[in-house]
């Protein structure tokens, strides 16, 4: 792992000049670092998805604020969480200005500090936006959190993903035809989905 003392936290005011695409852009690579106790967490995260605006049909904020999506709305920076298919929590980034309702779900994740190597397939147990939540232990409770005050906060440590793939948002079914997932395909084999 590398030195974490070189690590520059990401905070809100980066988040909140950049949409969703290019914050989609922007997260892959980075690093998220989830405190649990005397534990620490931490996991690059290589795959992501945008939610962009008013024109999104597959956006949580495409027909205005409600009260679940109501994060979605405030200045870039905070995290929007929510719960579906009855045991699946979803992260997401609100990006872009108070008013545009911009997130970046968080799809894939490549462990790194705190995971045990002896677990069976532990390279691929973030591999999915349900899978990253419950390993990491997020939850409701960091909904509308900004990511500067929360346990669960993102870094970055200089790493630059040499190649990085764009391809259609998977598991909706509006908004198909976007090519608003991106990936590091240096971790190919470790992603949610192929890209």
């Amino acid at each position: 792992m590398s030195d974490d003392t070189q690590w520059t936290q990401i905070t809100p005011p980066l988040l909140s000049c950049l949409d969703a695409v290019a914050g989609a852009c922007f997260l892959v690579g980075k690093i998220l670092v989830m405190e649990r106790g005397s534990t620490r967490y931490s996991c690059r995260i290589i795959e992501t998805e945008a939610y962009h605006g008013f024109d999104d049909p597959a956006s949580h904020g495409y027909r205005g604020p409600t009260p679940r999506s109501q994060p979605m709305f405030e200045w870039g920076g905070r995290y929007y969480i929510y719960f579906i298919y009855g045991n699946h929590h979803m992260l997401n980034v609100v990006t872009d200005a108070a008013g545009m309702p911009s997130a970046v779900l968080i799809r894939a994740a490549f462990p790194m500090e705190g995971f045990s190597p002896s677990e069976p397939g532990h390279t691929r147990i973030l591999n999915g936006p349900g899978k990253l939540c419950r390993h990491l232990g997020i939850d409701l409770c960091l909904n509308n959190t900004a990511i500067h005050q929360s346990p669960l906060s993102i870094w970055s440590d200089g790493y630059q993903p040499q190649n990085l793939g764009q391809g259609t948002r998977i598991g909706i079914k509006k908004g198909t035809h976007l090519p608003w997932r991106f990936a590091d395909l240096r971790f190919r084999a470790f992603l949610s989905r192929p890209i």
